[in-house]
This record gives C-alpha cells, sequence and structure tokens, in this order.
C-alpha cells in the first residue's frame, strides 16, 4: 500500500466527478470579456491554387471599425511554411516583427498590415492570439477585425476567396469575437485550449486513474 496517497472516495463519486470535468471541458467555448486572449492555430494549405512554385502574398490585417474602437492587439507566432527569398515584406501602420518571427499588430493605427511574399503550393500555418478591452465595444462599427488573405504574384489577383472583402479568414472582434471562414478547403482554424482547459483535462484523467485502481483490485479478489 503506498503510505503517501490513499483513495477514499468510493469510485461511482470518482466516475461522476470525472465526468462532470470532462464534460464542462467539452462545453466551454471562448470567453470574450474585458482583458482577455482568445488563441487560435490557423493552417492555410495552397497546394490545389494555381501556379505551385510561383510567388504570391500573404495578407494580414488588424483593423479598427468605423467608430472609436477600444484598444485591442493581435499577435501571429510560431509561423511555418515558405517564404519567398530576397522578396521583402510590407509592413504598414501599428505592425512590428517580421516572419518567420512574431507579428504584433495594434489597431491604433486606422490600416494595419504586413504584405508578405512567400512560395504557392505549400501549407502555410501559424498561431493567433487576442488581447486587448475589445469586449467593451458598443456596436459592431466600433470593433476591429483581423483578417487573411492571399494574392497573386501581381499583388492584387485575389486567391480562394469569392467573398466581398477577398479575405479567406475574419475574426470580428465586437462585443464577442465571430469567425468566418470563406474557403474552408483551403484554409482551417481550431481554437487553442486556455491554460485552465488543459488542467481540467488533467485532473479528469488523475480521477479515472484513481477510479481504475480500485476497480482493477476488487476485480481480482472477485
Amino acid at each position: 500500500m503506498n503510505k503517501f496517497f490513499t483513495v477514499s472516495w468510493p469510485p461511482r463519486a470518482l466516475l461522476l466527478s470525472a465526468g462532470l470535468l470532462l464534460a464542462s471541458l467539452c462545453q466551454a467555448g471562448p470567453l470574450v470579456s474585458s482583458s482577455s486572449a482568445l488563441n487560435y492555430h490557423v493552417v492555410v494549405n495552397t497546394a490545389d491554387l494555381p501556379n505551385p512554385g510561383s510567388t504570391g502574398w500573404l495578407d494580414l490585417q488588424f483593423n479598427p471599425g468605423l467608430d472609436t474602437a477600444p484598444a485591442a492587439s493581435a499577435k501571429v507566432s510560431n509561423f511555418a511554411g515558405a517564404l519567398k527569398a530576397g522578396v521583402a515584406a510590407i509592413p504598414f501602420g501599428a505592425v512590428s516583427g517580421s516572419l518567420p518571427g512574431t507579428l504584433l499588430f495594434s489597431n491604433a493605427a486606422g490600416w494595419n498590415d504586413m504584405f508578405q511574399a512567400i512560395v504557392m503550393g505549400g501549407v502555410f500555418s501559424f498561431d493567433l492570439s487576442f488581447g486587448g478591452a475589445f469586449a467593451s465595444a458598443i456596436g459592431a462599427d466600433a470593433g476591429s477585425t483581423f483578417s487573411l488573405a492571399l494574392y497573386g504574384e501581381d499583388q492584387a489577383t485575389e486567391l480562394g476567396s469569392s467573398a466581398t472583402s477577398g479575405s479567406l479568414l475574419s475574426f470580428d472582434l465586437a462585443n464577442d469575437l465571430t469567425m468566418t471562414n470563406n474557403n474552408t478547403t483551403l484554409a482551417e482554424v481550431s481554437p487553442v485550449p486556455e491554460p485552465q482547459g488543459w488542467l481540467l483535462a488533467l485532473t479528469a484523467l488523475v480521477l479515472l486513474r484513481m477510479v481504475k485502481r480500485p476497480l482493477a483490485a476488487k476485480a481480482g479478489l472477485s
């Protein structure tokens, strides 16, 4: 017997506790609140677009709405994918950093953009996180929007999107966070759990393991 740790709860109670934890984890959605941070993983597969191996342009923007928008930020990190060597990126507005390193956007200016040359035909991925008091925005025009678009070598031909805006993805931050994917074949977005979500999952697994041991011992005695 382990003298340092003894299970005293009945297996049924442990199973119930683990089930409740897992249920709460599965039902938990993105929570938007003042000064909150939301995290996503974005994957864009350009394999089926025309002219693989040619130069394309990845356009990342984070812009405020028409009305005064609460301060907000967007961070692009852990970027993977083939950038076009020898072609300088074109930043504009309140954006700092460079790919494949971290990009930091704020909505301090009216137009905040990173226009990056890429090699078409490959897969591009990155992590995207938002912060700031955007949940306090009042009205749809008082928020901010992060968008992703692809262009051809001429920097004008929109690729993969039939949306009026030309964007493949957009994240609208106003009172809540709404994500729009205009081409689910080309782009995939998955939420990255917050640390408390991982803690709930770990706790549930520990409880399930605690149940397994006494049940196994009971089965051996029968």
